[in-house]
C-alpha cells in the first residue's frame, strides 16, 4: 500500500476522506490512519478523528501484547501447574524413544525421518507449553485441539505400546494422562475467570 496509497488520499475530495471515516470498519487501520493524517494536513477536523486513531492504537497495542514473550501479571497457580506439566510431557516425549531404541530391537531412532519428526514435534511441544506458562489464552485452545486429535489413536496406540514394553506403555499412557491433567488445569473456575478477563 505505502506511498501510492497515499498519494490517491491526498487526490480526494475533503466530502470523500470524510467518508472515509464514515464507514472505517470497511478499511483497514493504516488507511484510516492515512486519512486522519491527510485531513489533519488540510487543517479539517472530524469530531471523531481523536477517538479513532486512539482506538486503532489500542487495537494494534493488543495485537503486539498478545504476540508478545512476556508473562501477563497474575497468572493464576493453575495455569503455572499447567504449563509445568506439558513441560513433564514433552520431557517424557523426549525420554521415550530413546527407551524405545535401547530396549527394544524396533531401532527407530536412527530412521532420519523418525528422528526428525521427534525432534520437531517436542519443539512445537515445547513452545506451547512456554505460550501456556505466559498465560496465552489462543495456546490453551490450540493445546485442546491437539490433545483431542491426539486421543482418537489411543485406543490402537495403547495397548501396542504396552505389547513392545510395559514401560513403553506406562510412558504413553503419562503422555495422554499429563496433559489431559494439565488442560483440567486450564480450564479451572480460577484459570476460566482469568483468561476471561484478559
Amino acid at each position: 500500500m505505502g506511498a501510492t496509497f497515499e498519494e490517491t488520499i491526498k487526490q480526494r475530495s475533503d466530502d470523500e476522506l470524510q467518508e472515509y471515516l464514515n464507514n472505517k470498519s470497511s478499511y483497514r487501520a493504516e488507511a484510516i490512519l492515512a486519512v486522519i493524517a491527510e485531513l489533519k494536513r488540510r487543517d479539517i477536523s472530524h469530531p471523531e478523528t481523536e477517538s479513532i486513531r486512539i482506538s486503532i492504537a489500542q487495537k494494534q497495542a493488543a495485537q503486539v501484547d498478545d504476540l508478545s514473550f512476556e508473562p501477563r501479571e497474575g497468572i493464576p497457580l493453575s495455569i503455572s501447574k499447567a504449563a509445568k506439566a506439558l513441560y513433564i510431557s514433552v520431557a517424557i516425549g523426549v525420554i521415550s524413544p530413546i527407551i524405545l531404541q535401547f530396549t527394544t530391537e524396533l531401532g527407530n531412532l536412527y530412521k532420519l525421518f523418525n528422528l526428525a519428526v521427534i525432534l520437531i514435534s517436542t519443539a512445537i511441544a515445547a513452545f506451547f507449553a512456554y505460550q501456556i506458562g505466559l498465560g496465552k489464552k489462543w495456546a490453551r485452545t490450540v493445546v485442546l485441539i491437539v490433545f483431542v486429535i491426539g486421543l482418537l489413536p489411543a485406543p490402537v496406540i495403547l495397548p501396542d505400546s504396552f505389547s513392545i514394553s510395559p514401560l513403553i506403555g506406562l510412558l504413553s499412557l503419562a503422555q495422554i494422562l499429563i496433559p489431559g491433567y494439565a488442560l483440567l488445569l486450564l480450564f479451572k473456575r480460577e484459570a476460566r475467570a482469568w483468561y476471561a478477563q484478559q
